[in-house]
């Protein structure tokens, strides 16, 4: 299931995204990949996951790091470039994204792709999801706000989930 995703999110960016204009969402799509990567390390160092995807097709490692290098910014690059002017086209273009990465999830906890640790649970995963397309756009578009406003996201999330570091 892993692998389809990542295939659709390579055919989805191919077809739809501005893949020609990269340059211009360069910087928030390694951020997208850089915060994967950070709660990677921050799960692993303890084996504190929150959320794990089980492995389908490749090993844990491997589907981690198409995850983090592929899917993830592939989904910054397609969303941001095509991100609508009108501001009721905005709200519902955002809440088509967020409620497709949520419907994904569902179905991959409902056939046990993904599994909750430590509290998490899809609600969770949708506040995450409401928090992380604006987060895309609001690095994009003020790089500087997005990074307090994630440290002091990452710090209440470590808190309240109680986390080690």
């Amino acid at each position: 299931m892993n692998l389809a995703v990542d295939i659709f999110i390579i055919f989805a960016v191919w077809r739809w995204a501005d893949w020609r204009n990269w340059r211009k969402y360069h910087a928030t799509i390694l951020f997208a990949g850089a915060m994967s990567l950070l709660y990677n390390v921050m799960t692993l160092t303890h084996n504190y996951f929150l959320w794990k995807l089980n492995p389908t097709f490749f090993t844990y490692t491997a589907e981690e790091i198409i995850h983090c290098f592929v899917f993830l910014p592939g989904t910054a690059l397609l969303f941001l470039s095509r991100w609508p002017k009108k501001l009721s086209q905005q709200i519902k273009y955002l809440f088509k994204f967020i409620f497709i990465y949520f419907l994904v999830e569902v179905v991959f906890h409902y056939f046990g792709v993904i599994e909750y640790f430590h509290g998490w649970n899809a609600l969770f995963s949708l506040f995450f999801y409401c928090i992380m397309f604006p987060g895309l756009l609001l690095h994009h578009k003020k790089p500087g706000l997005a990074y307090p406003l994630f440290i002091l996201t990452l710090v209440l999330g470590v808190w309240f989930f109680k986390i080690p570091l």
